[in-house]
């Protein structure tokens, strides 16, 4: 058997467990057609309920982009509306009025489920599918709240690229592993645009949903939103995204995930979770970013307290440290014209665990 199960006992057992899944799923979120939309497109952010004050630098970053055909940027937190949550909501409209934000949140029924499954894919096929059943536009753009664009035309350039080009998806790049190769033109997911009209006229919210099936004789596990595109008559285009014109570590939210789900969290090489404090520094949150410099200036062997739960360290290696500091300095430049103390500072504190 080719593709990401070899065997097909276990290709059948993961098959069965997920289809199970998918039931528990199905009631959970519906959509209707999208027969008149607004002119111009959404922006669409999947954001932890933890971490919503996080999303403030970015949405600063992003009022710095053309914005001119934006109708508004629709925020899905992965849990119940809260006061906590309520507030950041009054402080994000007051301050980024020309961004109009909605923000979206889990049903008590939606978070209860969820909350017993426990897998952080679930949540986000439910924001994405949340944001995009909001959108009163026909195109929309998936962004991630630790994606930070540095290019002020780039959102701008990539709708126009949508609208002429006819592609109900656009990615940065073509999706390979679990069983996708770059020949099927899958687009991945991160700051894809889509046809949400499309979208909602021939799809259920439950087919962007994470699937085990076979695909091209293959067995592939297919991540969110893979299923539609891979359905005959989809066409699919990828404009790339040079490295150079963001700032994405990916993983943050679900290796902090992690980090609180387990009593000692062994990261990985490539831990991201250090940008954490920095990204609420970004927000004007200093004191998490000094608590943390502390704390790797005062811990001793390779575990360190952090974000509340024991991280440790004997995997981390300086070629990831070297990349990490790449990437704070790009975005310090984009941001403040230069890297600022208390980032050097804290930069210096990671640092020691390399040495």
């Amino acid at each position: 058997m080719e593709g990401k199960y070899t065997s097909y006992g276990k290709f059948m057992a993961v098959r069965l467990q997920r289809a199970a899944l998918r039931l528990v799923l199905r009631p959970l979120m519906r959509w209707g057609r999208l027969d008149e939309p607004r002119p111009g497109y959404s922006i669409v952010i999947a954001c932890h309920a933890h971490f919503a004050r996080m999303l403030i630098g970015n949405l600063r970053l992003l009022m710095k982009q053309d914005l001119s055909e934006l109708d508004r940027v629709i925020i899905c937190f992965d849990g119940p509306r809260s006061a906590e949550l309520d507030r950041f909501e009054q402080d994000a409209k007051k301050e980024f009025e020309k961004l109009n934000i909605l923000c979206v949140h889990q049903s008590g029924m939606q978070s209860m489920v969820l909350r017993r499954i426990g897998w952080g894919w679930v949540d986000c096929w439910l924001s994405y599918a949340r944001g995009i059943a909001s959108s009163r536009t026909r195109w929309v753009m998936l962004h991630d709240m630790d994606a930070f664009l540095l290019q002020g035309d780039l959102i701008a350039r990539r709708f126009e690229r949508m609208k002429q080009g006819g592609a109900h998806f656009m990615g940065i790049r073509w999706y390979e592993g679990n069983g996708v190769q770059r020949e099927d033109r899958l687009c991945y997911i991160v700051e894809m645009m889509l046809d949400a009209q499309y979208l909602r006229s021939r799809f259920r919210p439950l087919d962007l949903f994470n699937l085990v099936c076979r695909y091209k004789g293959r067995s592939v596990d297919f991540d969110t939103l893979l299923y539609p595109q891979s359905v005959e008559g989809v066409r699919t285009e990828v404009m790339a995204l040079e490295m150079t014109r963001w700032v994405h570590p990916s993983q943050v939210i679900s290796q902090f995930t992690y980090l609180k789900s387990r009593p000692v969290y062994v990261a990985p090489e490539s831990n991201n979770l250090f940008f954490i404090p920095y990204f609420l520094f970004l927000a004007d949150d200093g004191e998490v970013l000094r608590q943390h410099r502390r704390a790797l200036e005062n811990a001793s062997g390779r575990i360190v307290d952090f974000l509340g739960g024991k991280m440790d360290l004997s995997r981390f290696t300086a070629t990831h440290f070297d990349w990490i500091g790449q990437q704070v300095r790009r975005l310090e430049e984009a941001v403040a014209g230069e890297v600022r103390e208390e980032v050097k500072s804290y930069l210096e504190a990671v640092g020691r665990f390399v040495k």
